[in-house]
């Protein structure tokens, strides 16, 4: 895996703020609506890809092979 500092990772710019506000609305919902609710969210943490994706120099963090081959899910960046 590769080892990367990720003080030096950049968030998009008002991402933390999104991220806090959907995890309010999610922590309001019943747990039966939960599921649901974060699936809805899903698009905030797909904002992160390309973020990740160039910090990551388009490198799987688990297997350090071009990212081509994956389809992206976000653990591949941060496990």
């Amino acid at each position: 895996m590769i080892y990367k500092d990720i003080r030096k990772f950049k968030l998009p710019d008002g991402w933390t703020e999104k991220a806090h506000q959907a995890l309010e609305d999610i922590k309001e919902k019943p747990p039966a609506e939960r599921i649901e609710a974060i699936n809805q969210k899903s698009r905030i943490w797909g904002d992160l890809k390309e973020n990740l994706k160039e910090f990551s120099h388009n490198k799987c963090w688990y297997c350090e092979s071009k990212i081509s081959r994956s389809d992206w899910p976000v653990d591949h960046f941060r496990p």
